[in-house]
């Protein structure tokens, strides 16, 4: 008999969720940390940002908040998510890490948290070592979840990156 049998479950896949407190800025590790994480790290503490290949590689971001929004959703509704899999992210959240790396750095200054950012570019190779590979764009379909749970992501990146960006400051200031 397969164990799966008679087994509830809903799988859900998070896409790049971000928001503050998922990460701490004072324990970043290049290549392991979450991308919003390392880019503020870097940028405040060593006033320089690395891309990969150049930043072209595309990413859809997704708020905590949504991300909460879509699990509270799904159990509140177990019998119809039941043996689901759903896709959580944001598909008009899709930007380059370049795309990012830059609104950031704009962000850091009018906020006055950086006075100047270097930004660097290095090779896959160099940076991860030989055999690296990555997707160039990830794009969740979330038709499914929307489809039986009504759910849609409300915040663009914008809003998201500021709202870590208001926890950052604060947390700077005490």
């Amino acid at each position: 008999m397969d164990q799966k049998e008679g087994m509830r479950f809903t799988l859900f896949r998070p896409f790049n969720w971000l928001g503050p407190y998922l990460d701490s800025l004072d324990s970043t590790s290049e290549g392991s940390s979450r991308l919003i994480t390392q880019l503020i790290g870097d940028a405040t503490q060593r006033g320089e940002l690395t891309l990969v290949d150049g930043g072209h590689q595309k990413r859809c971001f997704t708020d905590v908040r949504d991300g909460v929004a879509a699990l509270k959703e799904i159990l509140l509704n177990e019998d119809k998510a039941q043996g689901k899999i759903y896709n959580v992210g944001n598909p008009w959240n899709n930007l380059s890490v370049r795309e990012v790396a830059v609104l950031l750095v704009d962000k850091l200054k009018e906020r006055k948290m950086v006075d100047d950012v270097q930004i660097k570019v290095k090779s896959s190779g160099d940076f991860y070592g030989a055999g690296y590979q990555d997707v160039s764009n990830r794009v969740p379909s979330i038709n499914a979840i929307g489809n039986d749970l009504n759910w849609t992501p409300k915040f663009t990146f914008t809003q998201s990156l500021e709202n870590i960006l208001d926890v950052v400051q604060a947390n700077s200031q005490k």
